[in-house]
């Protein structure tokens, strides 16, 4: 892709199969949106900068390949930073609710009587979670016990696992919430 290239020249040629300008596009980019997204969306972890970069020009080149896109009224680098943010925007969102969710899930099945071993009638369940607590991996295991069996704000959890800021702990719980769920619901999906 050279400098001189109009957009709708890039969007031309791409539509026509040169993943050359579609590949030079990626990288070229990708780092100063790294960048711009460090500082704009601070509770965004480095996967999920990816993921957003990622799925930003893979719309792109989506809406290029189905003719929804012909030509841009801006640079091809705004178009995908304003794909990415709104990826962002959309997926911390989502983690906040997906949070708020999963904690009042998991304070109805009150995590403390987990620990216990009494035989009653959650003792399946308890085996199960206790099985998938383990296989989620000791920083998951501590940030989850401080959430729901020692009952720490998610400042005192920054404070105490060293986090640089809340907003971290918060994305940091809500993934290891989905890996749980996912892991529970692997294992009824396999019959326990």
């Amino acid at each position: 892709m050279s400098t001189k290239d109009s957009t709708e020249e890039i969007i031309r040629k791409i539509r026509n199969g040169n993943s050359g300008d579609l590949d030079y596009i990626y990288s070229t980019y990708r780092k100063e949106f790294l960048t711009w997204g460090k500082k704009n969306f601070r509770e965004a972890d480095f996967d999920m900068m990816i993921d957003a970069w990622q799925n930003a020009v893979v719309a792109f080149y989506q809406q290029i390949m189905s003719n929804k896109l012909m030509f841009l009224t801006c640079e091809i680098k705004t178009y995908l930073f304003l794909l990415a943010k709104r990826y962002l925007q959309k997926e911390l969102g989502h983690n906040i609710k997906t949070i708020n969710l999963e904690l009042q899930k998991l304070e109805r099945m009150n995590i403390e009587t987990l620990e216990s071993d009494e035989d009653d009638f959650y003792d399946f369940e308890k085996k199960q979670m206790n099985i998938a607590m383990t296989l989620l991996g000791i920083p998951c295991q501590q940030l989850l016990k401080y959430k729901f069996v020692e009952d720490l704000s998610i400042e005192e959890i920054r404070i105490k696992a060293g986090y640089q800021n809340v907003n971290t702990v918060s994305a940091s719980i809500s993934r290891c919430l989905r890996t749980l769920k996912e892991i529970l619901t692997e294992s009824v999906k396999n019959g326990g």
